[in-house]
């Protein structure tokens, strides 16, 4: 036996003797296309949300986000700003954070109803983004500067009383009529109050004229409805 026929046969024997050394060919043609989800346009980034178990999908063609669920399903379309690109999940929070490069901000949304609960400014043409859990900060890549973000936990800020004033009996009327569903989940009965505030009854009618008393913007439709 020459040197290459001994190479060559201790090649063969190293080979059968491991075959470790041989890669799994049936699990690597198992690998194949399984499905094909319609989203919206030009979809760009990907994140999965371990909070809610669904995938997330930035579509910079029509600034929306599509929510897709286990059954590879689109759950849900949220909108939010201009071109957004990256996305990631804030596992601190339990939040979504989508660059959006076409307005320079940052949309944040809430896993447990899908809203756009707040909008950061104060980036530069925005592309990827990353969370650090060491730190629990976001990370975002400033395409046109240059420069990286930080961004720190967006917590909501205290919602400051708002000194209304006090709603008259004409206000709740001309809501009423405007829209009756506000104060009856029946469709009926939200129709049967309409009827009462604007039929031809002066009995009903003046029930309600003798409530009004001012001659404001808000009570002369009313009176000029009820022949007051």
């Amino acid at each position: 036996m020459n040197i290459t026929s001994f190479t060559i046969f201790m090649i063969l024997v190293v080979m059968l003797s491991a075959p470790t050394f041989m890669p799994n060919l049936e699990s690597v043609w198992a690998e194949e296309v399984i499905d094909t989800i319609l989203v919206g346009s030009e979809p760009e980034s990907i994140a999965y949300n371990p909070d809610n178990k669904n995938i997330y999908v930035t579509n910079s063609g029509d600034d929306t986000v599509s929510i897709i669920d286990n059954s590879n399903t689109v759950i849900d379309t949220i909108a939010v700003e201009r071109a957004p690109r990256g996305i990631a999940y804030n596992s601190n929070n339990n939040e979504m954070y989508v660059t959006n490069s076409g307005d320079d901000t940052v949309s944040v949304i809430r896993s447990s109803d899908n809203m756009v609960i707040y909008t950061i400014t104060e980036v530069d043409e925005p592309y990827g983004i990353a969370y650090n859990p060491a730190n629990q900060d976001m990370y975002v890549a400033n395409n046109n500067a240059g420069t990286v973000s930080v961004i720190g936990d967006v917590s909501s800020p205290p919602i400051p009383p708002v000194n209304e004033e006090p709603r008259t009996i004409s206000d709740l009327i001309k809501g009423i009529i405007q829209n009756p569903l506000d104060i009856t989940n029946s469709i009926d009965s939200a129709n049967e109050i309409r009827d009462i505030l604007t039929d031809n009854n002066r009995d009903n009618d003046q029930l309600v004229c003798d409530l009004i008393h001012s001659e404001n913007e808000y009570t002369s439709n009313i009176r000029e409805i009820l022949n007051c």
